[in-house]
């Protein structure tokens, strides 16, 4: 949660989670998915499914992110 103090009340909520699944000793699937609760003043972006970075172009705006994917480790 981002509580922005000054006179812009810029606050926003980011939120998330992640779940993974061991298909083999190396090898998983994963998921994970983000949202930014921008109020009406911030315009805070969501990039990487999770990291607040950037901004969107419209203050208010919720932007949400899924990511999918497998990983191995050699």
């Amino acid at each position: 949660s981002l509580n922005d103090k000054s006179p812009l009340n810029r606050d926003a909520k980011l939120w998330g989670g992640a779940y993974w699944y061991q298909l083999e000793t190396n090898l998983r699937l994963y998921v994970h998915y983000g949202q930014v609760d921008n109020n009406a003043n911030a315009q805070y972006a969501l990039a990487d499914a999770g990291n607040l970075t950037g901004n969107v172009t419209t203050p208010g705006v919720k932007p949400k992110g899924v990511g999918i994917g497998i990983n191995y480790a050699f």
